[in-house]
């Protein structure tokens, strides 16, 4: 793996995390062998595409088609009828919205019922409400804040039940991944400069390369001078669109 960008740290799992999860439940929960990966043309899709072909061969997974679409296409039957002509067991959408909406739609208006697999860009309401009917029964990797129901650890779930009650109370609505990545990082940072004692750029940078066991909504984080992800696949659970919610798979 190369080495982080020195002044960059995340807090969402990166694509190769995500690619595995959803790989993993393909091959060991829906054990299937023959998928076919359907992603968007800009960086997050081919980003995730090219870590589906890296990781697929390792859990006995083949691909045998990909097929691409523009993020403002509107249409995407022309490539799920070349799809379908390949007789995959399960479709795998990298995506975000709205196009991975659109292909569940499609889908359903071309009488595809293989499992949809989806990519942990679409972690938010917004696609079940593009997406409507046509989004139940699709899966994607998430981090725990989804459902947090599946947070087990009390400190994890300290953490998170009070985070779900104070952006519910501000916003009226319960937090979505996004908003969970967005509230890590700024805590994160918080974290690190109290830490530093210090506001100065490298002062920032030493203590947050030593941040361990920091506990998030979406996992542990632990940073190093060699590791920005802070996360890891096993941080990741796999939900299930049911009834226009989430619900915990594994």
């Amino acid at each position: 793996d190369e080495a982080p960008m020195e002044w960059i740290w995340r807090t969402p799992h990166k694509d190769a995390m995500a690619a595995a999860r959803a790989l993993t439940y393909v091959a060991e929960s829906l054990k299937v062998k023959k998928i076919a990966v359907l992603h968007d043309e800009n960086a997050f899709g081919s980003s995730g595409a090219a870590e589906i072909e890296k990781s697929a061969p390792g859990l006995g997974l083949e691909i045998v088609i990909t097929e691409s679409y523009k993020t403002d296409d509107t249409d995407l039957t022309a490539q799920l009828t070349k799809i379908r002509g390949e007789n995959p067991e399960v479709l795998i959408v990298w995506g975000t919205n709205p196009g991975p909406a659109l292909a569940a739609k499609n889908m359903v208006q071309l009488g595809m019922d293989i499992p949809y697999v989806g990519s942990h860009g679409i972690a938010n309401k917004t696609f079940i409400d593009l997406a409507g009917e046509a989004a139940e029964g699709v899966v994607f990797p998430a981090g725990r804040l989804l459902a947090p129901a599946s947070i087990t650890d009390p400190a994890q779930k300290e953490v998170t039940d009070l985070f779900v009650q104070r952006y519910s109370a501000a916003y009226g609505a319960s937090p979505n991944t996004f908003a969970g990545y967005a509230w890590e990082a700024i805590s994160l940072l918080v974290d690190a400069i109290e830490r530093a004692g210090s506001t100065e750029p490298a002062a920032i940078q030493t203590a947050l390369n030593a941040t361990q066991g920091f506990v998030g909504p979406d996992g542990v984080y632990n940073y190093s001078a060699t590791n920005h992800d802070g996360l890891t696949a096993d941080d990741m659970i796999i939900v299930k669109i049911e009834g226009g919610t989430w619900v915990l798979v594994e």
